[in-house]
């Protein structure tokens, strides 16, 4: 599906309707501006429980953009419908996917970087494969850090900021992964994963599901790190899923469909885990 910047911002937002409040932000880029768009339920307060939907850190996987856009108005209804209000970043890199590359257009990496690691050691890292004893976390973006973030990564930083102000229940971040060939999906999370069997099964009913494997996609020397049995890994790598665990919202997840997966089933899968998430706060309610 071929689809400019604004052509896809104007499409979401008139599918929203007045079902959600939209702002603009600019991004200015050394090759030209850009806008992200941040769409929100009305009138969110302290006490709302709240679920954070992203998706577009990396501009060619246009399967998460592409769900939001295509069903914003019924998301938010099934959201507003359990009770919960909606916070949705449906395009974090506008350039990357105006010219259909991974990073944004002056190709700066590190699109979804939230979070350093101080060790006991001293040392400072953005990446934990297993976990260490550390002192404390900080946001990639303090100053001391001297760390070089993407201009749309900048900006979520300070928007971040304020929402995990909220009561956030859900964080759910789309992606795709581009470098594994073969068909299937994996997902990133934390704490219990037995609570997303059902939504899993649902998943592999469309396409395999990664389990019990390494998936070195992304990592340093094709390392990688081994899936479960149900197809998670689990890894403070820094990134927005991450960030949203140390924050303490209670189910942060990351969906990876490869991109040798039919555009329509990885929006179907991306679909299916909206509503598991949602189902779990149905049966809470």
């Amino acid at each position: 599906m071929n689809m400019g910047v604004r052509e896809f911002l104007d499409g979401i937002v008139y599918r929203a309707g007045d079902r959600l409040e939209h702002q603009e932000f600019p991004l200015e880029y050394r090759k030209g501006m850009y806008p992200l768009l941040r769409l929100a339920s009305p009138g969110i307060t302290r006490r709302d429980r709240v679920f954070l939907l992203t998706a577009g850190f990396h501009g060619n996987e246009t399967a998460g953009p592409i769900t939001l856009h295509d069903n914003i108005d019924s998301i938010a209804d099934a959201v507003h419908g359990v009770g919960m209000k909606l916070i949705c970043y449906p395009l974090i890199n506008p350039s990357g996917f105006g010219i259909g590359t991974r990073h944004n257009i002056d190709e700066e990496r590190g699109n979804n970087d939230f979070l350093r690691y101080e060790l006991a050691t001293g040392d400072i890292i953005d990446d934990m494969p297993q976990p260490l004893p550390f002192r404390r976390w900080h946001w990639a973006s303090e100053g001391f850090l001297s760390a070089r973030l993407p201009v749309e990564t900048r900006l979520m930083h300070r928007l971040l900021r304020e929402d995990t102000k909220h009561r956030i229940i859900v964080g759910l971040d789309l992606h795709q992964d581009e470098f594994i060939k073969e068909t299937g999906a994996y997902f990133y999370g934390f704490g219990d994963k037995t609570l997303y069997a059902g939504t899993v099964r649902r998943v592999g009913a469309l396409m395999p599901v990664l389990r019990n494997r390494v998936i070195s996609s992304g990592y340093v020397n094709g390392e990688g790190v081994r899936s479960d049995a149900l197809g998670f890994i689990e890894r403070h790598d820094g990134s927005l899923s991450d960030l949203c665990y140390r924050k303490g919202v209670p189910r942060c997840i990351a969906v990876e469909t490869t991109t040798t997966v039919p555009l329509e089933r990885a929006c179907a899968a991306n679909l299916i885990w909206i509503d598991g998430l949602l189902g779990l706060r149905r049966r809470r309610a």
